[in-house]
């Protein structure tokens, strides 16, 4: 896990050096009641158990908040890990940033990681990659919320498919 962790971080800051942001979509649907925003610092709240325990067919699964990593700009990653009774599954990693800078501008950074392939529908913009290297595969993914911008990223084994990833940053991306 700690291979994770560094890449998570790496990837978190390079994409972010700059910031990001964007813009909204009209809807047509009659508004929903008002629903408190969520906390960006606690990630654990923005994917639950009940979706991580879906995705990977586990029935048990446990979260824990690990303390935030700075990146070289001095943004903080929050950071979820995902654990079974065997073992990790992966990490939710979440930045905060100004909205200086578009999702698609962060996307593009993203692009760099190893085979990274454009992913639509999640987030504004979203970017899956896997790197056999280092065992990891990921999913990013970018869009405006509570007037800032927010990037999230879940790493975890190569063995993780697109699908599942793109399952659970919906969900985490979706909540804010």
């Amino acid at each position: 896990m700690v291979k994770i962790w560094s890449v998570v971080t790496v990837l978190a800051a390079s994409a972010l050096l700059a910031g990001c942001g964007g813009g909204g979509s009209a809807s047509t649907e009659a508004p929903a009641a008002p629903r408190a925003a969520p906390e960006l610092t606690k990630p654990c709240t923005l994917l639950s158990n009940d979706t991580v325990s879906k995705v990977f067919s586990i029935k048990k699964i446990a979260s824990a908040e690990k303390p935030p990593v700075n990146t070289p700009n001095g943004r903080a990653n929050y950071v979820c890990e995902y654990r079974a009774q065997n073992g990790p599954l992966g990490t939710l990693l979440v930045t905060v940033t100004d909205s200086t800078v578009s999702p698609a501008q962060v996307a593009k950074a993203w692009q760099k990681l190893p085979a990274a392939q454009p992913v639509p529908g999640v987030g504004d913009a979203a970017i899956y990659s896997v790197d056999q290297a280092k065992r990891v595969a990921m999913l990013a993914a970018a869009k405006p919320a509570q007037g800032k911008t927010v990037a999230m990223i879940f790493t975890g084994s190569p063995k993780i498919t697109q699908e599942m990833l793109s399952t659970l940053v919906k969900e985490a991306i979706g909540s804010v």
